[in-house]
């Protein structure tokens, strides 16, 4: 079985992206001296372009490599011995990587690299995999002995760590981040707070819509939550599904079991320092990757058999990329302009029709353009500044900091180059077949999606934000591996298997996961809800639950919802003339009835300077409460001074000046 054609060479692509990302990176290392940082052109960069500088000197370096890659990678072919150099030090970068241990204790959740021990485990299961490719197919055949202990494998995998994907409404990790990031906006159009509109989400502003239905069931609001929390467990599943049948549209002959267990363990990934069950803390990444994900399926459905596209496919896809587009402006946009750019090149040498590729882009626009018409119906208008909304003065607030330069990050940097370059010498070939060139168009497009992605990290100067970027090098491992060819093991080819292998190593990243795989034991305990406030796991480290339930909310916060519908009934029992602006106001606003006149997901972003202000002031302004209830919160609105008659301890009650 041949997963590729001779001469696509993607080990080579991927040798010098690690290289290439790793001198961008020791590059800006430099530029952190103050010799160079204080030098007339550095300086000015820093101070002007303060919050992306990092992304300035770095992301068209990588660019560039890109670019380079692409024009080289085939006169490297005769040059075993430079290749084989280049291999062996790129490969010494990753494991570095994988093996450095970088522990941060006060921010739960962070990949710290998996240590020595599983490290090697990796190794020599990505030297197996090499000597014996068959092993990557082995999962199909389930009538030998092999195959069915391969099967058995891969179900233990996925029911080891299908309690990790459970987080009922008791057994919720991280209750401040998910309510406020991610449940407060799905509840938001049902609360008629529209996104962009009055209200401005800082991860899905789309996503929330699909949950309206929610409204119409004669639920209690106690229900609503429960139907909520079930709802955000099928965003948390749909995504390695997706990613399987991503991979399967795009390689039919992957097994599909060992996909989906290589995905659940890599999404898993926490790393040594911080225990794996702390990686799905909170769901704000669900919420934003899965109209990402379902977009990239759509695109290998449609463009799989180019250059016949059909009509009905085309229009589905632009749909689905426009309502990405709108689901956010930090990962849909970009995600959205990638997928353009990729089916540009594609058009110009005729692997996508100009007409196919024209009407994509209509639909696309019309999608974009259907949501402020909508918005005026309700008698809303669409703000851009709400769109863009917390996308600045972010290195300020979370420090930043210098990347390291085998740092684990790495490994995403030199998969992002890699996918680029090798979709590029697909899309761009219109000769090869149109599975390939689908496989290009989609290697273009998650390597650009991703690279916006690592400005983020880039930005904040620490690995925070790089479990979340695991989904899509999955995505594009797959589809780079995938072009490796798989030949009968002679001493000819020997040699070009073993240049394979920093990129195999990654596929074999699961077998250091299933490492610091997380104790089932240690999840039910949680998903029932006696993790509730204790540290007490059988596998530390880990983390409690807090639980998304009005006993729970009132266990960590105080019965602050109680105290605001006392007060709230106090001042008006109908509610008519009073908002809250608050934590968690949708929530709020659902158990109480009391209106949520925050504009914003969160009260901390109040710190990010006056645009912040401004948006979460837009509910206020509009309805003009005669009273606000203020609680965990600055309340910078104009039009109003402190009521000390209805005020608490708790609730601080401000009231409209006449």
């Amino acid at each position: 079985m041949q997963f590729g054609d001779r001469g696509n060479k993607p080990e080579s692509i991927f040798t010098l992206a690690v290289l290439g990302s790793a001198a961008c990176l020791w590059i800006f290392s430099l530029l952190q001296y103050p010799v160079i940082r204080d030098s007339t052109i550095v300086a000015w960069c820093f101070s002007t372009f303060r919050d992306i500088a990092s992304v300035i000197f770095i992301l068209p370096g990588l660019v560039i490599v890109a670019l380079i890659t692409t024009a080289v990678s085939n006169q490297l072919d005769s040059r075993q011995k430079l290749r084989t150099t280049f291999t062996i030090f790129a490969g010494f970068l990753m494991l570095c990587a994988t093996v450095s241990l970088t522990p941060h204790p006060q921010v739960p959740g962070l990949w710290a690299g998996f240590g020595l021990i599983p490290t090697s485990v990796s190794l020599i299961a990505t030297c197996g995999v090499i000597l014996k490719p068959r092993l990557i197919e082995i999962g199909r055949d389930t009538r030998s002995v092999t195959g069915k202990l391969t099967l058995l494998f891969a179900l233990g995998v996925l029911l080891w760590y299908l309690p990790l994907y459970v987080q009922p409404h008791n057994g919720l990790i991280n209750l401040g981040d998910t309510s406020y990031h991610v449940l407060d906006e799905l509840l938001a159009p049902s609360l008629g707070a529209y996104p962009y509109a009055n209200y401005s989400p800082h991860y899905t502003g789309m996503v929330g819509w699909a949950l309206l239905p929610l409204k119409l069931l004669p639920f209690s609001a106690e229900s609503t939550m429960v139907g909520l929390i079930v709802a955000a467990n099928m965003f948390n599943l749909l995504i390695p599904l997706l990613a399987t049948l991503i991979l399967r549209m795009c390689f039919p002959q992957l097994p599909r079991i060992l996909t989906l267990a290589a995905f659940v363990s890599i999404w898993s990934v926490s790393g040594a320092e911080r225990g794996a069950s702390v990686h799905l803390r909170e769901f704000a990444h669900f919420a934003r990757f899965v109209p990402v994900f379902i977009s990239l399926m759509l695109i290998a459905w449609t463009f799989k058999s180019l250059p016949r596209v059909q009509a009905s496919k085309l229009t589905v896809t632009g749909v689905a990329v426009g309502l990405t587009c709108l689901n956010s402006a930090d990962s849909g946009l970009p995600f959205g302009i990638a997928t353009l750019v990729a089916l540009t090149l594609a058009t110009f040498t005729k692997a996508v029709t100009r007409r196919d590729f024209l009407y994509l882009v209509f639909v696309v626009l019309a999608t974009v353009c259907l949501y402020p018409i909508l918005l005026l119906t309700l008698g809303e208008s669409f703000s851009m500044t709400s769109y863009i909304g917390l996308r600045s003065h972010a290195r300020d607030a979370y420090g930043g900091g210098i990347p390291s330069v085998t740092a684990p990050h790495l490994l995403v940097m030199g998969l992002t180059v890699a996918s680029i370059a090798h979709g590029l010498r697909l899309a761009t070939n219109p000769v090869i077949g149109s599975l390939k060139q689908c496989r290009g168009i989609l290697a273009i497009t998650t390597g650009l999606w991703m690279l916006s992605l690592l400005a983020k990290y880039l930005l904040f100067g620490h690995p925070v934000v790089l479990p979340p970027l695991f989904p899509g090098s999955f995505i594009i491992a797959g589809l780079l591996i995938g072009e490796i060819q798989i030949t009968p093991l002679s001493r000819e080819t020997l040699t070009n298997r073993m240049l394979a292998l920093p990129l195999v190593l990654l596929a074999a990243v699961p077998v250091g996961a299933l490492w610091h795989a997380p104790d089932p034991r240690d999840e039910l305990r949680r998903i029932s809800g006696n993790y509730v406030g204790t540290t007490d796991w059988s596998s530390p480290p880990g983390r409690p639950s807090d639980g998304w339930t009005p006993e729970a909310l009132s266990s960590a916060y105080g019965d602050f919802i109680g105290e605001t519908e006392r007060v709230a009934e106090s001042i008006d029992p109908n509610n008519d003339t009073i908002g809250y602006f608050g934590i968690f106001g949708h929530t709020v606003e659902l158990l109480t009835g009391v209106n949520n006149v925050l504009g914003i997901p969160a009260p901390e972003s109040l710190r990010f300077g006056v645009s912040q202000e401004k948006l979460a002031c837009i509910p206020v302004d509009q309805k003009q409460p005669r009273y606000v209830l203020v609680f965990a919160s600055d309340f910078p609105c104009i039009g109003y001074f402190r009521n000390y008659t209805y005020s608490t301890d708790q609730i601080t009650v401000f009231r409209r000046r006449t």
